[in-house]
């Protein structure tokens, strides 16, 4: 198991994306050096100069799952890297005043699975903005526990660790 995710790292993510409304980035590389990018309002891309240890990446929506576009991006970089890159998915729960991050890494390069595992999540997000567009929202909880199950489905590809961090955005 990891160590807890740094809580100072997590509340200055959130604090960012809280004041500006936009996903936040955070690249750690092998070497030891970073890159931190502000994304538009609807996520965006970022560079990516060396190889990547680990990537931080803040949802303006709680959100407590890592999306499609997520789990690409963290498969196409572990594909690049002779290790498995951590990719942190970090939400705050405003209810409950925590943060949660949801550690997320690739243990097994099986394109056959992770193709499977796409289209799967692609399922649930396209009923989400179905849900959105003609009828109730879908709830936040309600989309992470389909995600969280059906990742559990593929935990030979795909391992998931939460954390749930008190934090002060304040």
């Amino acid at each position: 198991m990891s160590a807890v995710p740094s809580k100072e790292l997590v509340e200055k993510l959130l604090k960012i994306t809280c004041e500006t409304g936009r996903e936040v980035v955070y690249v750690r590389y092998i070497d030891g050096t970073s890159d931190f990018h502000i994304l538009t309002p609807e996520g965006g891309c970022f560079p990516v100069r060396k190889p990547v240890v680990e990537l931080w990446h803040t949802h303006p929506i709680p959100r407590y799952t890592p999306s499609e576009p997520d789990l690409v991006t963290l498969w196409n970089l572990t594909v690049l890297s002779d290790y498995p890159v951590k990719m942190y998915v970090v939400s705050y729960d405003e209810a409950r005043g925590k943060a949660i991050v949801l550690e997320t890494k690739f243990t097994k390069l099986d394109t056959r699975l992770m193709k499977m595992l796409l289209k799967e999540v692609l399922g649930i997000e396209y009923e989400m903005f179905r849900r959105l567009l003609t009828e109730k929202p879908m709830c936040i909880t309600e989309i992470s526990e389909k995600q969280l199950e059906l990742m559990k489905r593929f935990k030979p590809l795909i391992a998931i660790t939460k954390y749930e961090l008190d934090v002060k955005l304040t």
